[in-house]
């Protein structure tokens, strides 16, 4: 039989757990297949073949860490409270992080339902819709160019020193047609 690598193995686990997991019903059950699969992942790093005392110490310092979080940055606060949950209660991990996505999720459907604020090339190219609805990207650059605006194949950049992309002007221009009527 031929030897599998780290990965293999890994991708194996996780397969395996993303199929059991469908299955799952409740956030204790949920919890406790998380917590299994970190645990099984840390044993297979350490190259542990079956149970006995070696995966029972490979266990506890597992959990210890995921409890204890000290190699992870400030940017990674979230995730360490979720591990720290997982180890003292599975079903209050995976709620916390169910809910904390559905926060995430209502705030990015909030800020996207809101009006974008409008930067130099949004306010300028409203104002040309504004007499000249039938605007072409040609005319855009013509008009650029005239109202002392750098534009060249490389970038466009406003009289403020606001950079934009040359090919950002096709898209603005439509999204703001499309806004505006």
């Amino acid at each position: 039989m031929e030897e599998l690598s780290f990965k293999q193995i890994q991708k194996r686990l996780t397969e395996q757990f993303l199929r059991e997991e469908r299955g799952v019903e409740t956030d204790e059950e949920l919890g406790n297949a998380v917590l299994d699969l970190i645990l099984q992942s840390e044993r297979l790093r350490h190259n542990l073949k079956g149970p006995g005392p070696e995966q029972e110490k490979v266990d506890r310092q597992t959990l210890e860490r995921l409890y204890h979080q000290t190699e992870l940055g400030p940017e990674h606060f979230f995730a360490e409270g979720i591990f720290r949950r997982l180890v003292k209660d599975p079903a209050s991990a995976m709620r916390h992080f169910r809910e904390a996505v559905e926060t995430q999720s209502a705030r990015q459907a909030k800020r996207a339902n809101s009006p974008r604020r409008k930067d130099a090339l949004g306010k300028v190219i409203d104002a040309l819709l504004d007499y000249t609805p039938d605007l072409t990207e040609p005319t855009l650059r013509e008009e650029l160019i005239y109202r002392r605006w750098l534009v060249n194949k490389d970038e466009i950049r406003s009289p403020e020193g606001e950079h934009f992309s040359p090919n950002c002007l096709k898209d603005r221009l439509y999204r703001a047609k499309k806004e505006a009527g």
